[in-house]
């Protein structure tokens, strides 16, 4: 059975981390509320919680010693991929290479593909290898971001990898077209109590129960509630 084996460890990792995300979080609240404008603080707590989310999910599977937990897998890896898979046809090695390095010039030049990524993390578990993209919610309209989530799965997938996107809350909240172009192109959505279980399957880390008793940002924001009501961002806006 996998195990978190320092227990301790791993919560004063979480601890620290979450810490540094509140005192970010009061400064940005701090600046609304002077401004006395809510312009963009639906996007700064977007913006928050799902790099949040990110960094808890992998910080608990640092800590499984079971796992090896590599970061980003980026575009200009699957073209690596791809070249080398459809260059064997070509007797020379010299000539092979040289190809490879024209293409990977020219990708380079025209798409940047150099910082464009295909998940978040990835990792092997049970002799299956798992790319896992986090989200917190979607409900981006840019259809070029909406495209280039939903091909990843694509080539994630030829590169042998398992594509899970990991939802912190249920998939009904995010926008419905491009969940379902996700889901059609290869994406294996895990939300809300499904991506609980799947963390827990691996780590037997319950991250439900550690968020309920840690993560109440509204109780943490106290001496700003009257403020941030009257800029109709109360108690409910703030549920992780």
């Amino acid at each position: 059975m996998k195990i978190i084996e320092d227990k301790e460890k791993l919560e004063n990792e979480l601890k620290e981390f979450i810490n540094n995300e509140k005192i970010k979080i009061d400064v940005s609240i701090h600046r609304y509320i002077k401004e006395n404008n809510q312009r963009g603080l639906s996007q700064m707590i977007g913006r928050r919680y799902g790099y949040i989310w990110e960094n808890i999910t992998s910080i608990i599977l640092k800590n499984d010693s079971e796992i090896n937990l590599t970061g980003n897998i980026y575009y200009n890896e699957y073209l690596n991929f791809w070249i080398n898979e459809h260059s064997i046809h070509i007797n020379k090695e010299c000539c092979r290479e040289s190809s490879q390095k024209l293409l990977l010039k020219f990708l380079e030049e025209t798409t940047g593909t150099s910082t464009q990524d295909l998940c978040d993390y990835s990792f092997e578990y049970n002799n299956i290898k798992y790319a896992i993209d986090t989200k917190y919610r979607f409900n981006s309209n840019d259809s070029k971001t909406v495209r280039e989530i939903a091909n990843s799965a694509n080539h994630l997938k030829e590169m042998g990898y398992i594509p899970i996107l990991l939802m912190k809350r249920n998939k009904i909240e995010s926008q419905q077209a491009p969940i379902r172009k996700f889901e059609k192109e290869g994406w294996t959505i895990l939300d809300e109590k499904k991506a609980f279980s799947f963390l827990y399957e691996i780590t037997k880390y319950n991250l439900e129960e550690w968020i309920k008793e840690n993560l109440n940002i509204w109780d943490y924001l106290k001496d700003y509630h009257n403020e941030l009501e009257k800029l109709r961002y109360g108690k409910n806006e703030w549920k992780f």
